[in-house]
């Protein structure tokens, strides 16, 4: 009785704010899923590229992922937030200032107002009419490398390894760098496009055949982006896993 005096109150209280009080659904999460289908398939080691300032392997971390996060970063101010973090945790690595691309060079990063919309490749108005924080405000240099020629310096033979790519819109240039990586990959969580945000991007179904060419199924899909004003799911994060044998 007790409780439901409670719960009453509180409810009415976030409903004057537009919000609703549900019971937690595991399903609905995509970390906690996430994690228990790494640990099901015995993988060790995450690749976290294009990591911002630490908000994926933290929810990993949350999910109950204790195998090791390397992750990559490209900006300054979001690289020194992201070390400044995994300073707490030792099997989480953060790899020094850069991009992954498909090249061993240099590459000039769009900064965006609100840093996660940052990319190599120009915004377009979509995405900015959408989230006008996502504007870009300001231009970086940084060095890149590819998966293939620096993913030796962290795995060892018989490692399992899962691939996280948010790089807005520069996701087919992290796989064209990644060819012999993939084959050693269990599954990959890849931020796709169904619309044209970014100059030149591959969309979401030139990147799901693929992966699918490459031996993976597509697993899962959570909304990442949606234009408020429309309603249309303009980005997503799709989970892919190489089929049971």
């Amino acid at each position: 009785m007790l409780r439901t005096w409670l719960t009453k109150p509180i409810k009415a209280l976030f409903r004057a704010f537009g919000l609703r009080i549900a019971p937690l659904n595991p399903a609905s999460c995509q970390s906690t899923m996430l994690a228990k289908e790494l640990q099901s398939r015995g993988v060790d080691t995450v690749l976290d590229i294009g990591a911002n300032v630490g908000q994926f392997a933290t929810a990993l971390r949350k999910a109950g992922f204790r195998g090791r996060i390397i992750s990559f970063e490209p900006l300054s101010s979001a690289h020194q937030r992201l070390q400044c973090l995994a300073r707490r945790d030792t099997k989480w690595i953060v790899h020094s200032r850069g991009a992954i691309s498909d090249h061993l060079g240099k590459l000039t990063m769009k900064v965006s107002s609100n840093s996660v919309s940052s990319s190599i490749l120009d915004i377009l108005p979509a995405h900015t009419g959408a989230a006008p924080e996502s504007s870009v405000v300001a231009h970086e240099s940084c060095d890149c490398w590819s998966l293939d020629e620096l993913v030796g310096q962290y795995l060892a033979d018989g490692d399992r390894l899962f691939i996280k790519v948010d790089v807005q819109g520069a996701e087919w240039k992290v796989l064209d760098g990644a060819r012999q990586t993939l084959s050693l990959t269990s599954g990959l969580l890849v931020e796709v496009s169904f619309v044209p945000l970014y100059d030149g991007q591959y969309l979401w179904r030139a990147i799901i055949d693929r992966l699918a060419a490459e031996g993976f199924e597509l697993w899962r899909i959570d909304p990442a982006f949606t234009d408020l004003h429309s309603g249309r799911t303009l980005q997503a994060d799709c989970a892919f896993f190489r089929a049971c044998r």
